[in-house]
């Protein structure tokens, strides 16, 4: 029963807070869930960022629940190593996401023509093959077994 006590007392709040600040009850149901998901240990770093710490941040957090990502992010927050909750979570990201090996583009190119020729109709085939003869020709004798 007291679960529905609070929500209707959560509800007078937003509303007359809402109407002195001149928001909406959803802007204030946002803030205070914002607030809500901090941890006590939490405020004190982020009152002290270097950067003032925004709703949009706060929402970010509240978003993230209880995460090493929430903990990167806080972090990041505290010590002014990112701009916004988005540019930690980046971070993180990026710190965390294996990197793609180093593709050699040879390779790249072979893969594309490979998967380009198999598409090729027959006809765009021999057409190609007629307008490059000359030079498949001199690549076909240069891979030659010689004799």
């Amino acid at each position: 029963h007291t679960g529905t006590l609070l929500v209707a007392e959560l509800g007078s709040f937003t509303r007359m807070t809402a109407e002195k600040f001149g928001l909406t009850d959803r802007q204030v149901r946002k803030i205070v869930a914002a607030g809500l998901a901090l941890e006590p240990a939490d405020l004190p770093r982020l009152r002290a960022a270097p950067r003032a710490v925004t709703l949009k941040d706060l929402s970010v957090l509240a978003k993230l629940g209880e995460s090493a990502e929430r903990s990167h992010v806080i972090d990041a927050l505290a010590d002014g190593r990112a701009r916004s909750a988005a540019d930690a979570r980046r971070q993180y990201d990026e710190a965390n996401t294996p990197s793609k090996p180093v593709e050699d583009p040879m390779d790249a190119a072979f893969v594309k023509l490979q998967e380009l020729w198999a598409r090729t109709p027959k006809a765009a085939r021999r057409r190609f093959v007629g307008a490059a003869h000359e030079e498949l020709s001199e690549l076909l004798r240069e891979e030659a077994p010689g004799p």
